[in-house]
């Protein structure tokens, strides 16, 4: 499998959106999610969304922050914000 990366640079984060992924890869597709709505690309980010839901159909944003290893508890907020911003809950 290939996977193609690209690297986008925000103020001061760097966004990474993955092309041609696993399908059923669940954490690229809620990076994917969560970079495109910081990129303001929504239709992307809910496409992301859909794929998150139909590899897991029981996604919680709440079970998954709780398994994330972030220092910094900003960091993770920021991404569970995007995240719900995709749509998920």
């Amino acid at each position: 499998m290939i996977i193609l990366v690209t690297i986008i640079s925000g103020s001061s984060d760097f966004y990474v959106i993955f092309h041609n992924i696993d399908s059923n890869n669940l954490d690229a597709s809620l990076v994917k999610a969560g970079a495109n709505v910081a990129l303001g690309r929504m239709q992307d980010a809910y496409r992301a969304t859909k794929e998150v839901l139909r590899i897991n159909s029981r996604f919680s944003l709440e079970a998954f922050a709780k398994t994330q290893p972030y220092e910094e508890p900003q960091s993770l907020e920021r991404m569970i914000a995007m995240l719900r911003t995709a749509g998920l809950t």
